[in-house]
């Protein structure tokens, strides 16, 4: 970017030129066309300078970021990437069974898709960071005195101090009581559950305190609340609706034709057997109309209360798990900065449901699709719900069956873009505005759009 002042003195001592954006952009231009003699590699060196990232370059498009933790990372480093033209792919692929960054425009120089990956040495030989960062919150919660004796063994040690300061800061930070907490064994799955083939028996409860009264969901910020397949999520489904029993489907009732019909449309069948992105997000309209149908026609409550109550389900498990042990009554959000969160459950998915992005997603290869629920960081994704639905925007959790609106909608737009899915990825609002030094060099200003630390709040770029 040196070659800038240059090439702006040069032209300002031949011309003595009034500077327009016009040629000032001209200007800009040319010396990044230059400078595209860089190699890819020195190029996102410079980009991921300062992260601790160890990059690896495996071929001329495709770059393997290696960090401590790629889920922490991915959520750092992505409103960085999207001003530069990359979007999250979630895809499960061979390559990451999380997903990937893609360039929008592939005829752009470049790296074409970065792969996220967790160093060899990252604490994960006992379970995901998350699943272990829970025993370092018990071994925060612990007395002093009780520290020895309470099975925190696969918590992150003191390779990675980062990880214990944080849960310390945290239980400090939330006032949490201390006491002797310990994480529950595999729990009882109730038999409408197992009528749907869902018996996973990992409970919802992370850890709980000696006598069980406080039965804590444990969630790093930022994560999701569901992500399930087709036959948990129409045991969910059925769960909501009052069904005790499958055998209370068998017949020919309303409720029982969506339960079939949710069950062919969520299969892997259907969806592996759907060629483009455009197809599965077809299907998944589909099916996120037939429900809503259902819900307005067929039940007593709105479509708001509808959603709370299949959050609830999910978070929770009341009907999924007989003991109660495994149903989650606390909910207890955590990050690396020792912040967070700590709710009743129940009164926090109540207050905050309408906010929360419900959506069925394909669960990638040789698997089916189901619910996914999101923290939703914009409007854009409702508004495009209600849009499928044929409803004005900002209505749509708000709508009861009382309201008279009984009409089946069947004429389903499709999303078809892999790229950018306004239905099922949000879109980061960026600042109407940066202040900067009116003194500052252009030269410094442009370097530092790459170089600053960006961070994302509520769906907020802030610089």
């Amino acid at each position: 970017m040196s070659d800038l002042k240059k090439i702006l003195k040069e032209e300002y001592d031949k011309k003595k030129l009034n500077f327009t954006p016009k040629l000032l952009m001209e200007m800009i231009e040319q010396v990044m066309f230059e400078e595209k003699t860089d190699s890819n590699l020195e190029q996102a060196q410079a980009f991921f300078k300062g992260t601790g990232a160890e990059l690896d370059q495996k071929s001329k498009t495709r770059l393997i970021v290696r960090v401590d933790d790629r889920d922490d990372f991915k959520n750092q480093i992505e409103p960085r990437l999207k001003l530069v033209g990359y979007e999250w792919d979630e895809t499960p692929g061979s390559d990451s069974s999380i997903g990937r960054f893609r360039q929008k425009e592939t005829k752009n120089p470049g790296f074409n898709v970065i792969v996220l990956k967790n160093r060899s040495n990252a604490p994960r030989p006992k379970g995901t960071v998350s699943e272990r960062f829970e025993s370092n919150i018990i071994y925060a919660l612990a007395p002093e005195d009780k520290k020895g004796s309470v099975d925190a063994s696969d918590r992150i040690g003191s390779e990675f101090p980062k990880y214990q300061q944080a849960a310390d800061k945290l239980v400090t930070n939330l006032k949490l009581t201390p006491g002797i907490y310990s994480k529950p064994g595999d729990g009882t799955v109730s038999a409408l559950y197992k009528d749907f083939g869902s018996s996973r028996p990992t409970p919802k409860t992370d850890i709980a305190n000696a006598d069980a009264t406080d039965r804590i969901s444990v969630k790093k910020k930022g994560g999701g609340f569901l992500s399930s397949e087709g036959k948990e999520t129409t045991a969910i489904i059925a769960a909501v609706l009052g069904f005790k029993s499958r055998e209370e489907l068998e017949n020919d009732t309303p409720a029982a034709t969506l339960i079939k019909n949710l069950k062919e449309k969520l299969s892997k069948e259907s969806w592996n057997n759907l060629e483009t992105p455009g197809q599965r997000r077809e299907l998944g309209n589909n099916v996120l109309t037939e429900i809503y149908n259902f819900v307005i026609q067929f039940t007593d409550q709105s479509f708001g209360d509808y959603q709370t109550a299949v959050c609830l389900e999910a978070m929770t498990g009341n009907n999924r798990f007989v003991d109660e042990l495994s149903k989650a009554n606390k909910l207890l959000f955590w990050d690396l900065g020792g912040n967070g969160m700590y709710e009743d459950l129940e009164d926090w998915v109540t207050a905050n449901a309408k906010n929360f992005k419900f959506d069925i997603r394909w669960r990638g290869k040789k698997r089916s699709a189901g619910y996914r629920i999101d923290k939703n960081k914009s409007t854009q994704f409702q508004n495009k719900m209600n849009e499928l639905y044929g409803l004005p925007p900002d209505t749509l959790h708000e709508l009861a069956s009382s309201s008279g609106q009984e009409e089946k909608f069947t004429d389903l737009p499709t999303y078809s873009d892999p790229i950018i899915d306004l239905v099922t990825q949000d879109q980061v609002e960026e600042p109407t505005g940066t202040k900067t030094d009116v003194n500052l060099e252009l030269e410094d200003y442009l370097i530092g759009l790459l170089s600053e630390e960006v961070s994302q709040l509520e769906g907020v770029i802030y610089y």
